[in-house]
């Protein structure tokens, strides 16, 4: 009779390539729509900003920046440390990606606004 020997613990997660390609895509994009978030904001301010007596304020667009940069980055870290730990990481890179860009959306909006 010859026994079955089953590893000891857990046995190791597999990293799919498919996962990882996707992902640092989506996290490439992310940084990329910032950017391009930034620029059409400040172009925006610059030549269509509405400047009063009191001059010219963007302060949705700079706020809208600063909150996106940090949430942005978060995101990127989490999808970095989903990848380390072996699980599944596009779903957060993509949400990422999704809160930058309609971000971007509404601080443009909420400035045209005031």
């Amino acid at each position: 009779m010859s026994a079955v020997v089953e590893p000891a613990g857990p046995t190791a997660r597999v990293r799919k390539g498919s996962d990882i390609a996707f992902t640092i895509t989506l996290i490439v994009f992310t940084i990329i729509a910032w950017f391009v978030g930034a620029g059409v904001s400040l172009a925006g301010l610059i030549f269509f900003g509405s400047c009063n007596g009191g001059g010219c304020s963007g302060d949705a667009l700079i706020n809208g920046g600063i909150i996106l940069i940090v949430l942005g980055g978060l995101g990127i870290l989490a999808s970095i440390v989903m990848l380390i730990i072996k699980r599944r990481a596009w779903p957060v890179a993509l949400i990422t990606l999704g809160v930058v860009v309609i971000g971007w959306i509404a601080a443009n909006l909420i400035d045209g606004i005031r």
